[in-house]
């Protein structure tokens, strides 16, 4: 039995890359929220709108630096 919890706690560990792969992902995903917020507030109504237009010249931009 207790060969079977120690296995279990090895598994479960995270390892240097894994813990700051989490942090990375936990930091952006807040800094997208945040930034929908920010732009939320400063185009009022037009937030879609606000929205598709940068999708869209992210997409062009993407596309001409390839």
């Amino acid at each position: 039995m207790k060969e079977m919890k120690k296995n279990n706690l090895e598994k479960d560990k995270l390892s240097l890359i894994g813990s700051v792969s989490l942090g990375t992902g936990v930091m952006i995903g807040a800094g997208i929220f945040v930034l929908m917020g920010q732009i939320s507030k400063l185009s009022g109504d037009f937030f879609s709108l606000a929205f598709v237009v940068g999708a869209i010249g992210f997409f062009l931009f993407f596309n001409i630096c390839l």
